[in-house]
C-alpha cells in the first residue's frame, strides 16, 4: 500500500489548519476591533452567524472597514458638550 499520498493529521497539522481557516473566517471582526468601531460587536455577531455564506462575510468586511461617521453636533456626548463649553467661555 502507498502512503506517500496520504495525509496524517496526528501530527498536529490539522489543527494548525484549522487555526488559519478560523483566523482568516474572523478577519471582519477582528478588523472592527482593531479599529475601534463603535459598532464591533455587531459586526463580530453578523460575521458569526452569517459570515458562513460569503455575502455575510463580505457585508461583514466592508462594514468594519468602512470609517464611522464624523460627530455633528446632533450626536455629541455630554462629555463633548462640556468640552465646547470651556472653549466658549475663553
Amino acid at each position: 500500500m502507498n502512503t506517500a499520498n496520504t495525509v496524517n493529521y496526528a501530527d498536529g497539522q490539522g489543527g494548525f489548519y484549522l487555526f488559519i481557516i478560523i483566523c482568516v473566517y474572523f478577519i471582519p471582526g477582528i478588523i472592527g476591533m482593531m479599529k475601534g468601531k463603535n459598532n464591533a460587536g455587531a459586526i463580530f455577531l453578523l460575521n458569526l452567524f452569517l459570515g458562513w455564506s460569503l455575502i455575510g462575510w463580505v457585508v461583514a468586511l466592508v462594514w468594519a472597514v468602512t470609517n464611522d461617521p464624523a460627530k455633528t453636533v446632533n450626536n455629541l456626548t455630554d462629555e463633548d458638550w462640556r468640552s465646547l463649553e470651556k472653549w466658549n467661555r475663553k
